[in-house]
């Protein structure tokens, strides 16, 4: 039995750089921005870009706070 040969097995990963997570509780989006980053910088060749994590949690509050008023209002 033969295994099939993947798309992902032949491409070159020392570019991507890893995003501390620490204990931010925010897992899921940093791993979502790190993917996209990762393309974003494989794309352009950009590879010392970087995004705020301040700037990502302070939206993920501001949804928060959006959601907690929807459903109150």
């Amino acid at each position: 039995m033969s295994v099939p040969n993947h798309a992902y097995t032949d491409m070159d990963l020392s570019f991507i750089q890893t995003i501390p997570q620490r204990d931010t509780n925010r897992c899921w989006i940093i791993c979502a921005i790190s993917e996209q980053l990762s393309r974003f910088r494989m794309k352009t060749g950009w590879h010392q870009f970087s995004v705020s994590l301040n700037y990502i949690a302070f939206w993920d509050c501001i949804e928060k706070c959006n959601l907690f008023f929807v459903y109150v209002v």
